[in-house]
């Protein structure tokens, strides 16, 4: 039991409960024969498991803190890409593996992840451990995203565009 910052009490049974999520449901497609997952060349699983959770590509967008499970893979020569739609977010970074965080109804943000190798059936396994971050008073005592500045660097009009955002160009159509 805990309570949220109104005072509230919130019942969930977050490690026992069985989760209703579009990642839990997709896993059951998958262990059922369903939905198949194709794995393709560096990126691995990601194409395919943006496509069977209806993620749009262009939804992309890259971070270049390293402040998650993959933070030793992170920086300004591999950011750790995110593509989101309304109920799931998918993060992934060169050499690494996939992260998920997927919005449950009863439960708040599930996380899961997904190994950056190809095996007969690709299964997302529930990772506890993201509530470290993403269980505390900042998320209203559920599980939730953060939103938070690094404040490690000063980028405005000053600074040189190839030096900007990792050296990663952005452009517009």
């Amino acid at each position: 039991m805990t309570r949220s910052r109104t005072g509230s009490i919130i019942l969930i049974a977050y490690t026992s409960t069985p989760a209703n999520d579009r990642v839990a449901r997709l896993n059951r497609d998958l262990e059922g024969h369903r939905a198949r997952l194709v794995f393709e060349g560096p990126s691995g699983y990601l194409r395919a498991t943006l496509e069977a959770l209806d993620v749009p590509i262009e939804s992309q967008i890259a971070v270049f803190v390293p402040d998650s499970l993959q933070r030793g893979r992170i920086g300004l020569g591999n950011p750790r890409t995110i593509f989101f739609n309304e109920s799931v977010a998918v993060a992934w970074v060169r050499g690494g593996f996939i992260e998920l965080a997927s919005q449950d109804p009863e439960q708040g943000l599930i996380f899961y992840m997904l190994d950056g190798v190809e095996v007969d059936t690709p299964r997302f396994a529930r990772r506890n451990d993201c509530l470290t971050c993403h269980y505390s008073f900042a998320t209203a005592g559920i599980p939730g995203t953060l939103a938070r500045s690094s404040g490690r660097f000063v980028v405005d009009h000053r600074v040189p565009l190839d030096q900007r955002w990792g050296g990663w160009a952005a452009v517009s159509l």
